[in-house]
């Protein structure tokens, strides 16, 4: 394994468990994918509001059986959210320090 390699596996092997559970589902689900990958990657090199960009655009372009899909796995995602919460595996965020680490994490990027 190289140096690089090790570092990212060190740093998700500290992650809490419910955390380590949400990153192997999503590489997992990222790993199985193929063009689309390329146009992730590139969507991430975007700046914050370009990556809203490309979110909205797609959006727009979802037609109604896709809708009901993503309402279903959206459901399917609330509902493991709540789970998370009630279990006491996710830390709640007061609304107030959501806007200070918006704003904090807007003035870097800026």
């Amino acid at each position: 394994m190289d140096r690089q390699t090790k570092k990212v596996v060190d740093a998700a092997l500290q992650l809490p468990y419910a955390d380590r559970s949400a990153l192997l589902n999503r590489l997992l689900y990222v790993l199985d994918r193929g063009p689309e990958i390329e146009v992730l990657d590139a969507t991430l090199a975007l700046p914050e509001g370009g990556r809203w960009q490309v979110v909205d655009a797609l959006f727009g372009a979802i037609d109604e059986a896709e809708e009901v899909r993503l309402d279903r796995e959206w459901s399917e995602q609330i509902q493991h959210r709540i789970d998370d919460i009630e279990s006491g595996r996710a830390e709640r965020v007061s609304w107030p320090d959501v806007v200070r680490i918006a704003r904090e994490r807007a003035r870097a990027e800026s």
